[in-house]
This record gives C-alpha cells, sequence and structure tokens, in this order.
C-alpha cells in the first residue's frame, strides 16, 4: 500500500462503519487499520522473491487467495475483499470512482483472547482446558483440507530439501551474529543426515495424504481463543510454505508453547492432535525434525531485521536476542538427556545462564536456593539473610540441600529431558556425587564453570540486593568468604568455562555445542 494513503487511512470518515479513531497494526508485509467493529487489512507493494505484491493486481489476487484460504479455518471472521476507491480527491473503501487499492476485511477479534496473550499470562485462564479445546479444533480441521499428492518430480520431499537449502543460504551471512558457527555445522550434517532417513517415510505419507494444503503459519499469535476458536492469516502468498505435512504444520505451534516456556502444554497438544497424525511411529521421527525446522526459519526471519535500514537499534537488538533463542532452541529441543550442573561463585550469573539453557532445552532446573528454603520453611520470595555459614546456610543445611537436590535430580533424570542443577557447587566433594548418579543413570555430565571479573560480580549483588525477588541471599560482604573456601573444577572434570561478561544467549550456544558435540548428537 503506498505510503501516500496512509493518512487517509488513518481518517474515520474513510470506512463504511463509525469510528471514533484507528488503529494501525503493521507487519513486514501489510498494514492493518482497526477501526472499532472490523479490520482491514493492505498489502504493502513488495517484491521480496518469494513474495510478489509489487502490483496493483497481484495485491488483489492474493487478498482473494487470503479470503479463500482463511475461511477454511475461520469462516465467519473473513467477510469480503474491499476496494479504496477515489473520486475528485474524495477516498472512500467501496466508494465511488477508482479504486487505488485493495484489501481484506475481518471482523476485530477480541485482543485479550488472542492466544500468545494467555499465555503471557498463565493466572488469568485455566490453559489446559483451552489447548485442549484447540486440540480438538485442529482435529476437526485438518481432515477437510485438501490432500497434495505427487506433481511430476516437485514433491514434498524435494520441497523440504528445497527450503532446507534457502535456509542455509539465507542464515549464512548472520554466523557470529545470531548463530555460531559450531551450531550451523551441526545443523547442516543433522538436516543431510535426517533427510537421507526421512526420506521414504515423506514420501509414504505424501502417498497416503497427510500432506496438505495446510495454514503454514500455525502460532499462538495467529490464534484467538473466542468461543468458536479462530484461527487466522494463513499463508496465501507462496505455496511453497503453506503446502506440507500435517505433523511439520502443527510443529510450529508445538515449537511456539516451547519457545513460550510452556513445553507441557506443547506436550499436551501433541497427545491430543495424534488422532490426524497418522502413523506415530512416523510422527515421532518427524515432530522434532520440523520442529527444529521452524524454530530456525523463525530465527532466520528475526535475523534478517538486523540488515533492516528502517529498524530502531532497540529493535534491532531485540530481534538479534530473539533470533538466538529461536537458533538456541532448534538446537536444544534436541538435547539428548543429561546431567548439568552450574558451578561458580555468588553474582557471576548462574541462574540467568542456567534459566538460559533451560528455556533452550526445556530441561528440568533445580535451584538450590529454592529447595534449601522449601527444605527448611522459609519463604523463597523473603530474604533469610545470615552471616556466611550461619543460619540456613550452615555446612550441615547445605549438605541436606545437597542430598535433596542428588534425590530430586535422579527422578528428574527419568523424564529423558536434561536436568539442570544450579548452585554454587563450591565443594568438589558435592560435584562428585552428581558425577557418579549421571554415571549410574548412563546419561552425558558436564560442569558449567561461571565466572566473571569480581567487580561485575559485585555490582550484580548489588543490584539484586536493591531492586530484585528472588530466593538468593547473596550480597556483596559474603564474597570474599566465599572465594577464600571455593574448590573450582579441574582440567581433569567435563566443564566448560563460562564467560558471563558475555551475553546469555551467546553463552547458552557454546555450552549446546560442546553438549552436543559430547554426545554425539547431530
Amino acid at each position: 500500500m503506498p505510503d501516500s494513503l496512509h493518512e487517509v487511512l488513518l481518517d474515520p470518515g474513510t470506512y463504511p462503519e463509525r469510528s471514533k479513531e484507528i488503529e494501525v497494526r503493521e507487519t513486514h508485509i501489510s498494514k492493518v487499520y482497526l477501526t472499532e467493529t472490523h479490520a482491514y487489512k493492505f498489502k504493502k507493494p513488495l517484491d521480496l522473491g518469494f513474495l510478489d505484491f509489487g502490483t496493483l493486481e497481484k495485491r488483489r489476487h492474493f487478498c482473494n487467495e487470503e479470503l479463500r484460504l482463511n475461511k477454511r479455518f475461520c469462516p465467519d471472521i473473513y467477510l469480503d475483499v474491499v476496494s479504496l476507491n477515489m473520486q475528485r480527491n474524495s477516498f472512500k473503501i467501496n466508494g465511488p470512482g477508482k479504486a487505488v487499492e485493495y484489501a481484506v476485511k475481518m471482523q476485530r477479534l477480541p485482543e485479550n483472547r488472542m492466544l500468545d496473550r494467555l499465555l503471557g499470562d498463565a493466572q488469568s485462564i485455566e490453559l489446559t482446558s483451552e489447548i485442549e479445546r484447540l486440540a480438538g479444533k485442529l482435529k476437526d480441521i485438518y481432515p477437510t483440507l485438501p490432500p497434495c499428492r505427487k506433481n511430476d518430480e516437485n514433491n514434498h520431499f524435494k520441497m523440504v530439501q528445497t527450503n532446507w537449502q534457502e535456509n542455509f543460504e539465507q542464515t549464512r551471512p548472520y554466523i557470529g551474529r545470531t548463530i555460531n558457527g559450531d551450531l550451523f555445522e551441526l545443523g547442516r550434517q543433522r538436516v543431510d543426515r535426517l533427510l537421507d532417513e526421512y526420506a521414504s517415510t515423506m514420501e509414504r505419507r505424501e502417498k497416503n495424504g497427510f500432506v496438505r494444503d495446510c495454514h503454514g503459519d500455525l502460532h499462538s499469535r495467529n490464534i484467538c481463543m473466542t468461543r468458536d476458536i479462530c484461527i487466522y492469516d494463513c499463508i496465501e502468498f507462496n505455496r511453497r510454505f503453506r503446502i506440507g505435512d500435517i505433523c511439520g504444520d502443527i510443529a510450529f505451534l508445538l515449537m511456539d508453547l516451547d519457545f513460550r516456556g510452556h513445553h507441557d502444554l506443547s506436550e499436551l497438544l501433541l497427545e491430543k492432535v495424534k488422532p490426524v497424525l497418522g502413523d506415530m511411529e512416523d510422527a515421532d521421527k518427524l515432530i522434532p525434525f520440523y520442529k527444529f525446522y521452524r524454530a530456525w526459519v523463525r530465527g532466520k526471519v528475526q535475523s534478517f531485521l538486523l540488515d533492516e535500514e528502517d529498524i530502531e537499534e532497540d529493535q534491532r537488538r531485540e530481534a538479534g536476542q530473539t533470533a538466538a533463542r529461536y537458533f538456541n532452541l532448534a538446537f536444544g529441543l534436541q538435547a539428548p538427556p543429561g546431567l548439568i550442573l552450574t558451578c561458580g561463585l555468588m553474582g557471576t550469573g548462574k541462574t540467568t545462564v542456567a534459566r538460559g539453557l533451560e528455556a533452550a532445552t526445556c530441561a528440568t532446573l533445580l535451584r538450590s536456593d529454592v529447595i534449601r528454603k522449601e527444605i527448611f520453611g522459609a519463604d523463597s520470595h523473603q530474604s533469610a539473610q545470615a552471616d556466611f555459614k550461619e543460619g540456613i546456610y550452615t555446612e550441615e543445611k547445605t549438605e541436606r540441600t545437597y542430598e535433596e537436590l542428588l534425590k530430586r535430580a535422579g527422578k528428574a533424570i527419568e523424564k529423558g529431558r536434561p536436568v539442570i542443577v544450579d548452585a554454587s557447587f563450591r565443594k568438589a566433594s558435592n560435584r562428585e556425587d552428581f558425577a557418579k548418579l549421571a554415571s549410574r543413570c548412563d546419561v552425558p555430565f558436564l560442569i558449567l564453570h561461571v565466572d566473571c571479573p569480581p567487580d561485575l560480580a559485585l555490582t550484580r549483588l548489588d543490584r539484586r540486593q536493591s531492586e530484585e525477588s528472588d530466593a538468593s541471599d547473596a550480597r556483596r560482604e559474603l564474597y570474599t568468604q566465599q572465594a577464600n573456601v571455593f574448590e573450582k573444577p579441574s582440567d581433569k572434570d567435563a566443564k566448560i568455562d563460562v564467560d558471563t561478561s558475555q551475553e546469555v544467549d551467546y553463552n547458552v550456544s557454546l555450552i549446546l555445542s560442546r553438549y552436543l558435540k559430547m554426545t554425539g548428537t547431530t
């Protein structure tokens, strides 16, 4: 949509319904103008190669395609394709005169019912029942979507190959910026191996009707949990991005739930939609592969923002961080079960690293600060400050805390995901106990030796005291006392040194590459 029409579309008089003011939402490829009751989605005059809205006629065509395709998912919301008409310098939606632009007209959806909003405020709703309701909607829709079987040589497997080749070509410029080189190469190796391994499975599923004309962009920002759930904004501009295995379409939403910290809901949704996925032996192989693909694509798309000229610097920085987290999630979801310890002085950022790694791997995180207070009846949100080795921090109570951590870690390993134990582990004997547990459970063991310059650690401790409500009682005056009795891991230990003066997402990517290599995971 030409920029010259923007002011026209901000005028409530341009629209057929009454509205006090017009709100605007903008994406990379469209602008949406919101009246009090409706949404008007205009496409930008772009030609990006994979997308071509370069002429008015093409924008009209893709508006009609958007209407047609989205009515499959959300029939009562997508209403019509309308024109913006001009006569004597006067503009009106579906008015007299020449059509100068086209838009898709929709009912306005309640923003407080958008799934991404609900996921961000878990207290506002019983999320389990909503995910079960969404699974029911998906089970109703997918069998109605038209199968897309082999057409000459352009079968689904070849499309997946093409998509991955494009991914690697387009991501390569961001090595060292949003993805590290080791992970990039691990990704190439993984994809090459799995494409060879899964070729016959993909071709068989296409023959059996599980490759369909799907949604292509199924994530929580495109779902509104109204009484009749509305799934909207499917991909209309490129058939290659929309045609795919049902497993691949649903894997996007599963990955999105993982990214937002709701791995439990991701597992629940997968369990509930199994009836439409076909043979579960095949689905169990393909779902992780497609989740890897979806996370990679999201990381790539966020990376593109780093090179856009008209983006603010804070937006650029946020886009880079988000891209790195998507790439980390792509690889973290492949991490095999294992036992990972943080180890370091107070204020060095152990919990920050542990939380970043937890988010990437959907691991079980056990925090000594939380469990210590749980054992001894203290409020985890209240300070239990005491002198060094006093109060709930005596040697006896500290050993009791590590015993409980060891017990819980043993149970958590059985879940089949990595287990992260976040504690100082200042004594080598405590680390040895956990190494023996990993050996008994036959899982990898890794120590994250977390460190940073003392001045930075002390600054963090001061900030935590003044700003944070956290289970930790660490503070500046205890730092030197702990340092005097700290037993550093040796070079003989299975460890990686983590410098937390670096960005957390950078460190998580380094840890993942080391962990995946030591476990032989590609």
